[in-house]
């Protein structure tokens, strides 16, 4: 037993690895088909859609005075917004409102960029929020992007190479566990034989695999056969005796049930 219990504790232990790397692949996987308000924009602004040249024509603008806003528009806000953004805060940049295209989601929900003082971004978020605008915290960062990707890929290795390592561990542990099993039933079958019949010990062990429709008709036909050795005293000749100890049924011979671990297999 030995054995099985330090296979269990593997077996936990490894298994509790790999649903720690699957949480985290899930805690940092895309969140395909959701709105832009919920979805992280690092997979929305990726370097294929951001234009980033190093000019003043960039899609975002960081230097030391001026910083880049990130705005969330709902369905028919724009023509508001593209009249009054210049006007709700200080020191925005005339006509540096800018619309990502082919970037909105199924709410129709767009998203667009302003460039702004760094001086004056608290307060234009601030007024943005008041109009019902959404406003995102967010910093386009090729590197960042390219290092989120690499952190991705490293985890989806991890949860792979995690669940071979399961697996593997699993597909071994099952041969020892069955051996233990069975071994465990053969003594309790001579143990509760010898103290059922007596000593010496005279009978045999067998094992029966009936269909689950004919379980009962071959109890009877077993109880008729073997009934008749039984101990008339405890089970009243060949009727199946009705005491129980925990869940086992008593019968006039020694029965113990052996359900072998269902395992589905791929097709």
């Amino acid at each position: 037993m030995s054995v099985v219990n330090k296979l269990d504790e593997e077996a936990r232990n490894k298994t509790a690895q790999y649903n720690d790397f699957k949480t985290q692949r899930g805690n940092m996987a895309k969140k395909e088909g959701a709105n832009l308000t919920n979805r992280d924009l690092v997979d929305v602004l990726t370097p294929d859609v951001v234009k980033m040249q190093g000019n003043a024509d960039d899609d975002f603008i960081y230097t030391e005075h001026l910083t880049t806003v990130v705005v969330i528009l709902p369905r028919g806000a724009e023509p508001e917004f593209a009249k009054t953004y210049e006007k709700i805060a200080e020191n925005v940049v005339p006509m540096s409102g800018r619309k990502f295209k082919d970037l909105d989601d199924k709410d129709g929900n767009t998203l667009w960029r302003v460039v702004v003082f760094k001086s004056a971004a608290e307060n234009f978020k601030k007024q943005c929020r008041e109009r019902r605008y959404i406003v995102r915290d967010f910093e386009y960062s090729e590197e960042g992007y390219r290092r989120l990707k690499a952190q991705r890929d490293q985890l989806e290795d991890s949860v792979r190479r995690q669940h071979e390592l399961v697996r593997g561990l699993y597909q071994a542990a099952w041969s020892d566990a069955m051996i233990a099993w069975v071994h465990i039933k053969a003594m309790r079958v001579f143990v509760e034989s010898v103290l059922r019949f007596g000593m010496p010990p005279r009978f045999a062990s067998f094992v029966v695999s009936p269909k689950q429709s004919s379980t009962a008709g071959v109890r009877k036909a077993l109880a008729d056969v073997l009934g008749k050795g039984a101990q008339s005293a405890l089970f009243g000749g060949d009727k199946v005796a009705e005491a129980q100890d925990g869940d086992d049924e008593y019968f006039p011979y020694v029965s113990l049930a052996f359900t072998p671990f269902n395992v589905q297999r791929a097709a």
